[in-house]
This record gives structure tokens, C-alpha cells and sequence, in this order.
């Protein structure tokens, strides 16, 4: 064929042809869409389109406004989009208010490294307005990069649980804890951290490998006469042996603790020739242990005791002169250590409460900066940190230190400065969680709640079972105050402190946090000499976990104008929030509310490199959104993250996401070839109506639904790589392998405004509508490209539409579809093209359209497709077919 003849036959043809580009260009295009969505206020296009449906409230759990957003942030914001825009599909009032977390210390710190603490220079007043600045700061780069992942939320008007309003609502919460009879003052062991100088929640408390002084200690027992008198023994001495992993709380040792119920071995050790032998008491059970581990080779057992026996014996402290109480317990273990532990009652939980039940206080040896008192013998003025060899070297010279080596166990660590922590008695302010009453509608709320993994349910009930009183003082200058009035001898609440408690939170609604740190007590009507404020401020969980006050049930928007409390449909968050916003959260919630704050929880993993190793600057494997948005596009990012069980931890590397760019392409191409041969179709006139289209047009459109059925239900379990794998199977297989493969004569060939070509654009004009939708919740910048290039009357935005088909239209399809015929089809194609397949191998043919066949089919299938049979060479994509029945 010469050129010009090529020229000819392909001006006969009708070739497809759109402007939608092949390549996505997606980091150039996407900010175009988002100025436009902005330029056009959608995000109130979307609130007017969906005023008055069904509410669907994604509540945001508020990321830190403390540095720029990294890819862990990212896959948190971009799952809540995903849910959120899935709602609008199913026709749903999705609304999402973005906030921020934005009291504490990480943004208290950053100001003391600036401008010190406060001072004379600073003022509390300026000091918190610096602050307030820091933070501004970062929310509004953080809102930046949040917007350029395709998130489309009320940005104009997010929260900030430093917004006024929040901080008064934060102290009515407080209040209304109060008033439950649920906040306890009290002097107990909580973690302590020096660089924060405070007191941290279990939340803030992360465990890691500490190497530690691992040592057993000597203590001589006072009371010889009177053991051997409960005994029948004639001893001369015998030293109960402790172990400790903490040298430093030595010193604030005020008890041995056994267990009332254990069988102790008193046992007789030689252990130099120069030496006289020694009598030692440790737990019967550990006996073989203990002595290969002391090297005690010549030891003998002469006596066996019951721990209850020995309680209120007293010993001789280890390296004071000063004796201390036996005392019995059911928190001592038989698994480690002697059975036998030192006890200091304001270093540990279970030695506050020995202590406690035995009417000792504890006994208070080191200041809040870490530095023993000056009056404690042998490291009086020393910080803790100093004191364990010194100890270590003073029970060596006694002969006291039974054994000492080295340790590498989990401790606890302070997850912002990353340094360990001690537990320090100090009076603090706490959730009584403990209380029996409490505790049963906590988990009773939990019981309530859909949990997304199924063992979040589990991990939720063993971590509030397991913690103590959530302590929710600290002592800084940057947070919602702990806006209380007590009196200044007892410690009493003020009786009118309800009362009081409101008009404070009507001033901070005015004036902010500073209003209570400014206010005169007289300006309530309060004698300043009988009563205080209190300066602590509260945890920042509180402020965060109390936001189902202040924020869902107080925006109109959310909540409406109910006075009934209202759960969120859900909470979205990282795994480690069981500890975090979800508990804190669920605990604030039933306190006041009675229930849960939230129906459904959803969780998700964290991000890895490639290797499964976590993210690093110092390893330097950090991948940001910005590299991934900068090189791919944000629908990239936001297909990765569809495309992986979030669930898990999530890997990504370059080599990953060049899967993730294939998968996106052939999604891409499948709608530019639908909208390619839409050129010059216009569904206001060319539309064939469903009783009129040819059959295998027909049949892909019930393809569609049936695709779009089981879509429906993987968006609402939030099940998204199985979106994208059945999307995906639909572009590649249905449409690729099938339909438009076999379309391409009909549709090329036939004319212009034949009713057959025509039926065939209106099918692919139906099925680029459905995608679209499919799509637009996971590439929603893709979306809305193909939705633009769309042809006829619609919506001014993708997010405007639901899902596509309706019920009526569907009851058309399915009453013209027959099953039947399609898997006969089906396997007619497959014996087909099986049969030219092999042609080709043996180069007899080089493609099925050279092919006529002659197809013999049994009377029932030829009596089933004889009414389709000028559709069935263009199905099976031959030049000639010869079809008959075996009766003929």
C-alpha cells in the first residue's frame, strides 16, 4: 500500500483521539487543581451539595505543630481523605476539620533554646506567646503540605488546642471530672523526666535497652534473737540479700519486702578460709540459681521460713546507720532477683503502696533536678547519676555487696529527650482510673466500639487494665492550666469551684491561657489568704483526648445544634496511639459522656525503607513527602499508600514505587482510551438508552456495577488494596483482555453515527463515569483531570458525584443481561483463541484477523446465541465466522 493510499484508508477510519495526556505530569499539574479548588471554594461547594444528609464525622486526632510533616504524617492525612471523600460517594455529609496538637513541651523546649526559660528578661506572659508564635508557625507550614497531598478539608477554619475557645473548653472538661468525683490529688511515684523537668503520663513514657549495675546487696538482720526464737535456731547472724538494678535508690531505702506466702532457705556460706562462715537468707526456689551465680561453692541449707514469719523484723540499712522494717507483700515475684526487694517508697509503685499500707511515708532523698539533699549520708549534693559507683565502692569496703556485674534490660525512657527516666514520689494531680466503678464503664465503652484491626480491642483493654492513675499535672509554663482554686493548708477544693471553674473558662475564651495566669483570685470574690490557684498545667493527652468536647460537640458544623452527645463515626491513627489519643480520648469520653467518643477505630502501621528498617536521619534513609510529591506526583504517594496493607508496616523505596507508577499507568491509559473514542459524542444526543445497546456492551456495563458493587463494600471496611487490585483487574482484564480488544473493529470501522458505534461510545462513556468515581477517593488529581475531559452536562467536581449507577438504571441492565449466554461466550472465546494461538506458533497465521473460523456448537447453544450471532465474530475479533448447530 503506497503512502498516500495509507493516508486515505486512514482518514476512512475512526481513530480514537483526545487531548487528555498519556503522561500525567503529575507534580506541574496537581498544584494547577489545587488552586483551582481553592479559587472555587469546593470545599463549601461540597458542605452546600450534602446539607442535610446523613453526618459522617472522621474526627482528626491533631499532629504536633512542631517541625515540617514527614511520610508517617502523610499516610495518616491522606487514609483520612480517602474515608472522608469515600462518604461523599455514598452520598454522606463527610465532613473534615483538620487540627493541631499544640501545647507542650517540644515547643516549650525550642523556646528556652532561644530565648531561655523564664527569666527576668522574659516574662510567663511573653514566654507563652512566643510560644503561641512557634507554633502558628508550623501549623501553617504543615497546612501547606497537607493541602498539596490532595486533602480537601476546612482549612480556613481547622482547631488548635490553642485556640481559646479549646483552652476554656479543655478547663469545663476538668470541671466536669471534678464535679464526677474522678480527680484526686496525691504524692505517688509517677515517672519523672529531668530534662522536662515534669512529671510524664504513661504515653509519654517509651521502654529501651538500658545497661544498668545489676548488684546484691547484704542487709544484717537486727532482731537475731528474736528470729531464732520464732526459728529454734542458735544463729549469731544472718543478712537477708536484695537485689537492685537501680544502685542510686539505695539511699531512700526504707523497707525489705518477702512475700507473705513464699518458703525462704536460710543458708550457711563459707566463703574464704580467713573468713568465719555467714548465714544468708534468700527464696528457697532460686536457691541453685543464686548460688552458681554468687560462685558459692560450699554453702549449706539449715533452715526453711515462711516469708509472713519475718515481717516487722527490722535490718540495718546497707550503708546508713539506721534500721529498716520487713515487710510482706503480694507484689514481690519468684521468677528474678532473691525474693527479697528493696523497697523505696518514692521510687517505685509497689513500694509507695507497701509503704502506704504500713504507715510509712516516703522517705524523700533527691530534689526534682535530680541532686540528693544535702543531709543524705554518703551523696548528699551528688546528682543520682553519679552516686552508683560511689555506692557500689561503699558496699564493697563493708562487704555488704554480695555480687555485682553489668545488665542490659528495657527501661524507661522519656520519648521526647530519648534519656531515662526515674519514678519520683511528688505531689501531682490524677485521673483516678483505679476506681472500681470507672473502671468497668471504661471497658464497657470499649466493648462498644469496632475495632479496626480486631486485636486494637484486646491491646486497648490490657493497656487501661494495666495502668495506674493517669497523672495529668506538670509542672511547666506552656499548657491549659489546671485552673483549680484550693485552699492553701488543706489542699481542699474551693466549694464553689464548679461555679468558679466556668467564669474562668469565660475568661480564657477572651483572653487565653494568660487570663488565669494574670487573674487575681479577688476578681472572684476569693480571700487570697485562705485559698490558691494552682499552676500546674495538664498533660497535653488531656488537651488532645478532651477534643470531644471542644471541638465535635461545640462546632455546629459537626455536631448541629443537639445537646446530645454525639460519638465520631471514627478515629484514624498510627498504632502507637493505644497509648495516646485513642486512650485518652475513650478515658476523658466516659467519664463525662458515659460512652466511648468514637465508633469504629482504625489504625495503621508505620513506614519503613525498603529493607523494613525504620526511617533514620542518622541511618540517612528518610524519604519525605516533598522528594515523592517533587519526582511523582501526590497521587503516587497516595496510590503507595492504598496499595500497601497500611495495617502493617509499610515499606517504600524508588524501586517500590516504580511498581506503584505501572499500576497508575495502565489506570490512566484504560481512561484515555475510553475518553479517546468519545471524540465528538455527545451523551446529550448520541446516548443510546440500555434497552437498545448491543449485547457485549451490555454485558461490560454489568461488569461495571458488578465491579462497583464490590467496591462500595471495600471502601466502607476501608479494605484499599483490594480497591486498587479490583480496579485494577477491571482496566487490565475486563476492558484490556476483553472488551476493548474486541470493540476496536466495531469501533474504528463502522459508521460515525452508526446505532452499533454509538452504542459502543455510550458504554465507554458509562464506564470512564464509574471509574472516575472509583478512583477519585485514591487518585484524586487524576480524578478530576478525566472527570474535566468528560463529555456532556455534569457536576463542577468529581467530589460533587456519587457513586454512579442507580437503581432504576441497573434493574434495565440486569433484566436484558442473561448469564448464561455470557459463560457460554466465555468459553467459546477461550476454546477460540486457544485454537489460534497455536496457529500463530507455528507462523500459519500472524494474527486473529486473518482467521475465519467454523464453529459448531450443540442445538441448546446455538438456539442461546443465535440472536447475537452478527455481534459473535467481533467478539471473538476474526475476519469470517461460520456458525452452526449439530442438528444442521
Amino acid at each position: 500500500m503506497s503512502q498516500s493510499e495509507n493516508k486515505s484508508y486512514k482518514a476512512m477510519l475512526n481513530l480514537p483521539k483526545t487531548n487528555f495526556p498519556m503522561k500525567g505530569d503529575l507534580p506541574k499539574k496537581e498544584p494547577i487543581f489545587i488552586e483551582k479548588w481553592y479559587k472555587n471554594n469546593l470545599y463549601k461547594k461540597i458542605r452546600d451539595k450534602y446539607k442535610g444528609k446523613t453526618k459522617f464525622i472522621l474526627h482528626d486526632g491533631p499532629p504536633y505543630a512542631n517541625g515540617d510533616i514527614h511520610l508517617g504524617h502523610a499516610v495518616n492525612k491522606v487514609l483520612k481523605d480517602i474515608i472522608s471523600k469515600a462518604q461523599l460517594l455514598f452520598d454522606k455529609d463527610s465532613i473534615y476539620v483538620p487540627g493541631w496538637d499544640c501545647h507542650g513541651l517540644p515547643i516549650e523546649h525550642k523556646i528556652e533554646e532561644k530565648y531561655g526559660r523564664v527569666n527576668k528578661k522574659l516574662d510567663a506572659n511573653e514566654f507563652r506567646d512566643k510560644c503561641r508564635e512557634y507554633a502558628e508557625k508550623f501549623i501553617e507550614r504543615q497546612k501547606k503540605d497537607f493541602i498539596r497531598l490532595g486533602v480537601i478539608g476546612d482549612w480556613e477554619k481547622p482547631y488548635k488546642t490553642m485556640d481559646f475557645q479549646v483552652e476554656a473548653d479543655s478547663v469545663r472538661t476538668l470541671s466536669k471530672i471534678i464535679q464526677k468525683g474522678y480527680f484526686i490529688r496525691g504524692e505517688k511515684p509517677v515517672h519523672w523526666c529531668f530534662d522536662c523537668q515534669s512529671a510524664l503520663a504513661e504515653a509519654e513514657v517509651e521502654y529501651r535497652d538500658k545497661l544498668s549495675d545489676s548488684i546484691y546487696v547484704a542487709f544484717d538482720l537486727l532482731n537475731i534473737n528474736k528470729f531464732n526464737s520464732i526459728s529454734g535456731l542458735k544463729l549469731d547472724n544472718l543478712s537477708l540479700i536484695a537485689w537492685t538494678t537501680t544502685p542510686w535508690t539505695l539511699p531512700g531505702n526504707q523497707a525489705l519486702s518477702l512475700h507473705s506466702d513464699y518458703d525462704y532457705a536460710v543458708i550457711n556460706v563459707k566463703i574464704k578460709q580467713d573468713e568465719l562462715p555467714k548465714n544468708y537468707l534468700v527464696l528457697e526456689t532460686r536457691l541453685k540459681d543464686l548460688m552458681e551465680e554468687f560462685n558459692y561453692d560450699d554453702f549449706e541449707k539449715i533452715y526453711t521460713i515462711k516469708g509472713s514469719l519475718l515481717q516487722n523484723l527490722s535490718v540495718k540499712h546497707c550503708h546508713e546507720e539506721r534500721g529498716v522494717k520487713i515487710l510482706v507483700g503480694d507484689h514481690v515475684d519468684d521468677d528474678t532477683g532473691t525474693g527479697i526487694v528493696h523497697t523505696a517508697g518514692s521510687h517505685g509503685v509497689d513500694d509507695f503502696l507497701i509503704c502506704k499500707k504500713n504507715n510509712q511515708e516516703p522517705r524523700k532523698v533527691i530534689s526534682t533536678n535530680g541532686v540528693y539533699f544535702d543531709d543524705v549520708p554518703l551523696v548528699g549534693g551528688y546528682h543520682l547519676n553519679k552516686v552508683n559507683d560511689i555506692i557500689i565502692g561503699y558496699l564493697k569496703d563493708k562487704k555488704t555487696l554480695v555480687k555485682h556485674n553489668k545488665l542490659t534490660h528495657s527501661y524507661p525512657h522519656c520519648w521526647r529527650h530519648k534519656s531515662p527516666l526515674i519514678f519520683q514520689a511528688t505531689p501531682q494531680y490524677f485521673i483516678h482510673l483505679s476506681h472500681p466503678e470507672l473502671n468497668s464503664k471504661i471497658f464497657a465503652a470499649i466493648d462498644s466500639v469496632n475495632w479496626m484491626p480486631s486485636w486494637g480491642k484486646e491491646r486497648m483493654q490490657g493497656m487501661v487494665g494495666n495502668r495506674p492513675d493517669w497523672c495529668i499535672s506538670r509542672q511547666r509554663t506552656w499548657g491549659t492550666p489546671i485552673a483549680i482554686i484550693v485552699n492553701r493548708k488543706t489542699f481542699d477544693f474551693h466549694p464553689e469551684l464548679e461555679r468558679l471553674m466556668e467564669e474562668v473558662a469565660k475568661k480564657i475564651e477572651k483572653g487565653g491561657i494568660n487570663a488565669w495566669f494574670n487573674l487575681s483570685l479577688s476578681e472572684l470574690g476569693v480571700d487570697e489568704n485562705k485559698y490558691m490557684k494552682i499552676l500546674d498545667v495538664l498533660d497535653v493527652w488531656f488537651d488532645s483526648g478532651s477534643t470531644h468536647l471542644s471541638v465535635l460537640n461545640s462546632r455546629i458544623d459537626l455536631h448541629g445544634d443537639t445537646d446530645e452527645f454525639l460519638p465520631a463515626d471514627i478515629y484514624l491513627e498510627g498504632g502507637d496511639q493505644y497509648r495516646g489519643w485513642f486512650q485518652s480520648s475513650l478515658l476523658t469520653s466516659t467519664i463525662i459522656n458515659g460512652v466511648s467518643p468514637y465508633k469504629a477505630i482504625l489504625s495503621h502501621g508505620m513506614t519503613v525503607d525498603g529493607k523494613g528498617q525504620k526511617m533514620s536521619k542518622s541511618i540517612g534513609n528518610v524519604i519525605s513527602p516533598k522528594q515523592i510529591t517533587d519526582k511523582y506526583g501526590a497521587d503516587i504517594l497516595r496510590l503507595w499508600i492504598a496499595i500497601l496493607d497500611y495495617k502493617k508496616e509499610m515499606p517504600i523505596s524508588d524501586e517500590i514505587l516504580k511498581h506503584v507508577v505501572d499500576v497508575y499507568r495502565r489506570i490512566r491509559n484504560t481512561a484515555r482510551y475510553l475518553l479517546a473514542n468519545l471524540d465528538k459524542f455527545d451523551p446529550g444526543t448520541s446516548i443510546v438508552s440500555y434497552e437498545n445497546l448491543v449485547e457485549i456492551d451490555l454485558w461490560v456495563l454489568e461488569e461495571g456495577y458488578n465491579t462497583e458493587s464490590k467496591l462500595k463494600n471495600l471502601f466502607h471496611h476501608h479494605k484499599y488494596t483490594e480497591v486498587i487490585s479490583l480496579v485494577h483487574e477491571f482496566c487490565s482484564k475486563t476492558l484490556g483482555s476483553i472488551y476493548l480488544d474486541i470493540l476496536k473493529d466495531r469501533q474504528y470501522t463502522l459508521a460515525e453515527k452508526s446505532l452499533s458505534r454509538k452504542s459502543a461510545q455510550s458504554s465507554m462513556y458509562h464506564l470512564v463515569n464509574m471509574m472516575t468515581r472509583w478512583i477519585m477517593p485514591i487518585l484524586s488529581f487524576t480524578a478530576e483531570e478525566i472527570y474535566s475531559y468528560i463529555p456532556g452536562d455534569k457536576e463542577d467536581s468529581v467530589f460533587l458525584t456519587t457513586w454512579y449507577y442507580q437503581s432504576e438504571e441497573i434493574k434495565e441492565i440486569k433484566k436484558r443481561t442473561d448469564k448464561e449466554i455470557w459463560s457460554k461466550l466465555m468459553l467459546i472465546k477461550e476454546v477460540v483463541n486457544k485454537s489460534i494461538e497455536e496457529k500463530r506458533q507455528t507462523e500459519e497465521i500472524g494474527g486473529s484477523l486473518e482467521v475465519k473460523v467454523d464453529l459448531t456448537l450443540d442445538e441448546s447453544s446455538f438456539n442461546l446465541l443465535e440472536p447475537m450471532m452478527d455481534e459473535l465474530k467481533f467478539f471473538l475479533i476474526v475476519s469470517q465466522l461460520c456458525c452452526k448447530s449439530e442438528k444442521n
